[in-house]
């Protein structure tokens, strides 16, 4: 198992060119597998990369 942070320690927002940064840029380029951040499930962030159930509801 390897652990990795976010080089940019951002979780990810979508860019003017309509690539990604932070730790959704990392999924969206198999550069890593999964993620333990605790990501807000926006329509953006939905179509970019596969969420599981959520764990908790706020």
């Amino acid at each position: 198992t390897e652990y990795h942070s976010s080089p940019d320690n951002f979780l990810g927002s979508k860019t003017q060119n309509d690539s990604w940064t932070g730790v959704v840029g990392m999924l969206k380029k198999r550069e890593v597998e999964t993620s333990c951040e605790g990501f807000l499930m926006t329509s953006e962030r939905m179509d970019a990369v596969d969420f599981t159930v959520p764990c908790s509801d706020t």
